[in-house]
């Protein structure tokens, strides 16, 4: 097979799988919505996004958030479009490393931070 058709098979299959993955979103979503229940996925963070260094803001005290504090973000806060692009594509609330993030608002202008439950 030539480096042209590899890489355009390639191309159709990374497609495909993202397709499939949104079709899966919409699925789990109207499973959630109808039977009532929270569906929380895992995601997985680009390269080098470092969400710990962004503006998080403490309910508490308003000011900066502490490490391993719940907080939240306007969601057009620079450094955070890959979160939100992911929050998009996962039904506005997913879990990434040590903690759950969520859409919020009425339109959809804050992103939430709290800490994972441990099971």
């Amino acid at each position: 097979m030539s480096k042209d058709k590899t890489e355009e098979l390639a191309e159709i299959m990374v497609d495909f799988m993202n397709a499939l993955e949104s079709a899966c979103v919409n699925v789990k979503m109207q499973i959630a919505k109808l039977y009532g229940v929270s569906v929380v996925q895992e995601a997985k963070l680009p390269a080098g996004v470092d969400l710990a260094n962004l503006s998080w803001r403490s309910y508490k005290t308003k000011e900066t958030a502490k490490p391993e504090e719940a907080g939240w973000i306007f969601s057009n806060s620079k450094g955070a479009e890959a979160l939100l692009a992911l929050l998009k594509t996962k039904g506005e609330k997913c879990v990434a490393g040590k903690f759950e993030y969520q859409l919020q608002g009425d339109k959809k202008q804050f992103i939430a931070r709290r800490s994972v439950k441990k099971k």
